[in-house]
């Protein structure tokens, strides 16, 4: 009689496991679908759009290239913008200045090149050096999940990488959100 209470204890946890281990991908192809419909309609921030304008306005009025009333003049222009075509006409005429890396970028730079060097896994050097690439790409909305993916496969396999990939993406997402 034990025995037979055993057997089916077993049979419910098997078919537990393989039902989760069906159901996790098929979550996660959900949740994907969601979060890249959610990407796809929602418009770029124009307040946060705002704040760049005019934190690169005070920096060329620190420059010299704008004076105290061509700044005011662009900050009111700034505030009153109601479109991106509108913001982008307020830095028109203004010189590029070359793009700095934020401090993020500079934190995962030098992870990568030491996961790349101290880890000798396939899986952690190869984690390793798409952190790198995506430290110097463009500003992408899905790079601290991104990271945060690498993390979780490079703690399989290499321990240290993965603990360093994650406080890459811990550091990107509080970047992100301040």
């Amino acid at each position: 009689m034990l025995g037979i209470v055993v057997l089916v204890l077993y049979l419910a946890m098997m078919v537990a496991f393989a039902s989760a281990l069906a159901a996790v991908p098929v979550f996660i192809a959900i949740e994907a679908g969601r979060a890249a419909k959610a990407f796809l309609r929602r418009p770029p921030s124009l307040p946060r759009e705002q704040a760049r304008a005019q934190a690169e306005l005070r920096e060329q009025y620190a420059s010299g290239v704008l004076t105290l009333v061509g700044l005011e003049a662009r900050l009111d222009d700034t505030l009153r913008a109601r479109s991106h075509l509108e913001l982008a006409h307020v830095l028109d005429d203004l010189p590029v200045r070359p793009p700095v890396l934020p401090r993020a970028a500079r934190i995962e730079v030098f992870a990568a090149l030491a996961i790349v060097l101290v880890c000798h896994t396939l899986v952690a050097r190869t984690a390793g050096v798409l952190l790198g690439v995506g430290a110097v790409l463009a500003p992408r909305p899905w790079r601290s999940a991104g990271y945060a993916f690498l993390a979780g496969l490079a703690l399989l396999v290499a321990p240290l990488a993965g603990i360093v990939l994650g406080l890459c993406a811990a550091v990107r997402w509080r970047e992100e959100r301040l």
